[in-house]
């Protein structure tokens, strides 16, 4: 769960894909699930043979949770 802080979200680039976007705010009730996320992520980049390409873009979602875990107070 998550709050867009933007004043004009009908016109966001991101839309249906929130958690990247820097005007998310992510209840505090997302917590879990976003904790779970990063845990989830870190295994799979332990146990699964990636490609370069694909161990980017998995990176790339770990930092997004990251993020949004730090706006989280």
């Amino acid at each position: 769960d998550s709050f867009c802080t933007n004043p004009f979200w009908s016109s966001c680039p991101h839309r249906m894909a929130c958690i990247g976007c820097d005007f998310n705010l992510p209840k505090q009730s997302a917590k879990g699930m976003l904790l779970e996320g990063k845990a989830s992520i870190k295994r799979y980049l332990e146990e699964v043979p990636l490609t370069p390409d694909e161990r980017a873009i998995v990176e790339a979602d770990a930092e997004k949770l990251e993020v949004a875990l730090r706006k989280i107070v």
